[in-house]
């Protein structure tokens, strides 16, 4: 699993693939567990909604369903 994260997570700082890294974040969220999703991905997806391209804001929106589920409510 670190493998994978470590590789979505490379994604999401390349501007050409924010999008896909949102889409793969939140369909691992779940096979990820709690713990990683709150260590590594919360942080993520939290930076790229505060960008100022619109479509990819609109991208996090539309990806933090399962990663919102997987997380803590105190996180939430």
């Amino acid at each position: 699993m670190e493998i994978i994260l470590a590789f979505i997570l490379s994604l999401a700082h390349e501007e050409a693939t924010k999008t896909k890294a949102l889409s793969l974040f939140n369909m691992m969220a779940p096979k990820l567990g709690k713990n990683y999703c709150h260590l590594y991905i919360v942080y993520e997806v939290a930076s790229m909604a505060g960008e100022t391209d619109y479509a990819l804001r609109k991208s996090v929106c539309e990806n933090f369903i399962k990663i919102c589920q997987t997380i803590d409510p105190e996180v939430f």
